[in-house]
């Protein structure tokens, strides 16, 4: 029985030595740039309430002209009263009224009576002071203008989910880095080691060295740590919850073509969707003014109305009306008068907004352009210092086996080739994000 139970026991730990590594990888996302950028673009929950933003603007649109059409309402009321003008009034509308009714005792102390009341009621309005048009322009105007905003937003979830993607392969990058450097310590403890032993070094060396180890295990524990929050940071952006991910890309620095910065200034004044949308509220603005005047002009209406009166539904009167009612504000308390001054304080604050983000938009795309050029500069300079770097620990290690270089000077050149493979790769990387703020700045999806 026992024999039994082992034998189970281990074909249980083979089995699941052999399916574990298949589940985990089922749990794996390989995810690319481009999946990330599209993932970013569908399910980012910022960009999703943009859109919603923008779709509630279009609804408006559709309020403001039904503002134009004619407007059909069926009302129904119910009293109950001896209110002798109510009761009055009641009787010649429900066709009811009689002779006894005239009665002075019947007018002044009427017995309370039940009216219903249905009405079919048609509004139109026929002119307003040109209030109406200016109201659906207001409405046109801000659904361009969150149209507009939507693709601004769209754009920069891209450049965050590009710049989220490439920030997560530096912290992998740099745990590789790390552990590369620790991984040689560890050939260069055992090289101390092995020259202490044999008397030919001191036990300095060995100690240092050591503690070198130490310190790459530290920052190999930061660099894990980094990948985790990095990884979280892009799932935020791509907006899923949960799942790893395998990222396929690899670190390349940007080498694509460069306009002039000028150039670029230029297309991002005539192209950027929140210029563009600065642009509506100003011209929002300018339908509020507008709207404000017409409170200076005449309005005229246009009503008619079918009713039907019954006291208990076996009879009824019935009867129409056709109104036109004209109206003209004289005087009320200065308030036309304050609320087109409103108008205009509102549209010159539009107006100094879209000038200073014009302004700002050129400063964006001149630090994006110069970032990149500099990242780009920073890569050659960091590539020839890797090489450099590389040869002198090689020549260093092969002096110390030698006996003629300290272990200090070997250890000097490992954290001088880490930190210089680092730069290179961080280089590589500011290169890629600087060039999606540089698309960015000018308007364009990265």
């Amino acid at each position: 029985m026992k024999h039994i139970s082992s034998h189970t026991a281990t074909l249980f730990v083979v089995f699941f030595s052999f399916c574990s590594p298949a589940v985990l990888a089922q749990n794996v996302t390989p995810l690319s740039l481009s999946d990330a950028i599209q993932l970013a673009v569908k399910n980012n929950r910022q960009l999703g309430a943009s859109r919603q933003g923008t779709a509630a603007a279009s609804s408006a649109i559709g309020q403001a002209q039904a503002a134009f059409f004619p407007r059909l309402d069926i009302v129904e009321g119910f009293n109950y009263s001896d209110k002798p003008t109510l009761v009055f009034s009641n009787l010649l509308d429900q066709a009811n009224f009689k002779q006894q009714n005239f009665a002075l005792n019947s007018l002044n102390n009427p017995t309370p009576l039940t009216n219903l009341t249905s009405q079919i009621r048609l509004e139109q309005p026929l002119y307003a002071g040109g209030q109406l048009s200016a109201r659906l322009g207001q409405a046109r105007a801000a659904a361009e203008a969150s149209g507009e905003l939507t693709k601004r937003t769209e754009q920069q979830i891209v450049a965050g989910a590009v710049e989220a993607y490439y920030l997560a392969l530096l912290a992998e990058g740099n745990l590789t880095v790390v552990e590369k450097a620790l991984q040689s310590a560890r050939a260069q403890l055992e090289r101390s080691r092995d020259l202490y032993e044999r008397g030919l070094a001191v036990r300095a060396d060995y100690l240092r060295t050591q503690v070198l180890m130490g310190s790459l295990e530290r920052e190999r524990i930061e660099a894990e740590n980094g990948i985790i929050i990095s990884r979280s940071r892009l799932r935020h952006v791509l907006g899923i919850d949960a799942g790893r991910l395998e990222l396929t890309d690899r670190v390349s620095e940007d080498n694509g073509a460069l306009e002039e910065l000028s150039a670029l200034q230029t297309r991002a004044k005539e192209q950027r969707p929140d210029l563009k949308a600065a642009a509506k509220d100003m011209e929002k603005s300018q339908e509020g003014i507008r709207a404000a005047r017409a409170g200076y002009f005449p309005s005229l209406g246009f009503v008619t109305q079918y009713e039907s009166n019954t006291r208990n539904f076996t009879s009824s009167g019935e009867n129409f009306a056709v109104f036109v009612t004209a109206k003209w504000n004289l005087f009320n308390g200065l308030a036309t008068q304050e609320k087109v001054a409103e108008e205009h304080a509102l549209y010159q604050r539009a107006r100094l907004l879209h000038e200073d983000l014009v302004q700002a938009a050129a400063l964006e795309v001149e630090r994006a352009y110069l970032g990149l050029v500099t990242a780009r500069k920073q890569v050659a300079v960091a590539r020839e210092n890797v090489t450099q770097a590389e040869e002198a620990l090689r020549m260093m290690a092969d002096r110390y086996a030698a006996g003629l270089a300290s272990n200090a000077d070997v250890l000097d050149d490992e954290t001088a080739l880490k930190k210089a493979q680092q730069d290179l790769l961080l280089a590589q990387v500011n290169s890629q994000i600087f060039r999606a703020h540089l698309k960015l700045a000018v308007g364009e999806r990265p």
